[in-house]
This record gives structure tokens, sequence and C-alpha cells, in this order.
């Protein structure tokens, strides 16, 4: 998994490509809940997603929104030309299709307020993991 918390790491292509293969799932740790920053991860074609910070139901449905197309989130699809399409030689469709199937989100729970919430965090579709700690 790499992590992206320190922004020692340049996400990319070289990140997922390192990643990638027979049995193996590109993995990132974001730095923060952040739409542009869950796109990204998702544009490269990371397919596990964990999510640091997570306080609240609110945050992990934005969380979500930000990774997952409609109707499960909010994310456009509107660069034909990146890695998560196969760089274009994939359909909008399909790629809606495989993009909303096969992410992993896990969402990171790591204060006793926040953990306070866990149970409401659990309950939103689309939170395949839960850790809690730091």
């Amino acid at each position: 998994m790499l992590s992206a918390t320190n922004k020692a790491i340049v996400v990319g292509r070289v990140g997922t490509n390192c990643l990638t293969g027979p049995h193996k799932t590109p993995s990132i740790r974001v730095a923060r809940n952040d739409p542009v920053e869950l796109k990204r991860a998702a544009d490269f074609g990371f397919q596990y997603i964990l999510v640091p910070e997570v306080q609240t139901a609110a945050d992990a449905r934005a969380a979500l929104d930000g990774v997952f197309y409609p109707l499960r989130g909010r994310r456009s699809c509107g660069a034909p030309l990146l890695r998560a399409s196969n760089y274009g030689l994939q359909t909008q469709a399909y790629l809606k299709a495989m993009a909303n199937g096969e992410t992993i989100m896990a969402m990171l729970v790591e204060t006793v307020e926040d953990a306070r919430n866990a149970a409401a965090i659990a309950a939103i579709e689309g939170v395949d993991i839960m850790f809690v700690g730091p």
C-alpha cells in the first residue's frame, strides 16, 4: 500500500504500476478525505482506498461521493485517457460498472470521538472496511 499521507510519494502511474500484477490490488492511503485526492486515486486505478480521519457518517459519505460514479456517488466521468479507463480503450459504461463494483473503501476511525460514531459510519452503504486506531 502506498501512503500519500506525508506527500513524499507522488501518486501516479508509477505507483499503480508497481502494485499491479497477479494477485495484487493497487492500494493507497490518501492524505485526507478530500474529493480531489480521492478522485485522483480512483483515476490512477487504485482499487483499495484507505481514507484517514473519518469522524462521522457524513465524512464517510463524502469519501464515497469522491470515488464512485452516480448513482453510488457523485464523481464525474470526464477523463477518458487515464489509467483507470485503460487509456480510453474501455467505454464509460464499463468504467462506471468496474469502478463502482471493484473499488474497496476502507475508513480509518482514529479518535475516541470518531469511535463513538463507528456504528453510524459502518452503516453507510459502500463502506467495506473500518480500521479503528491511529
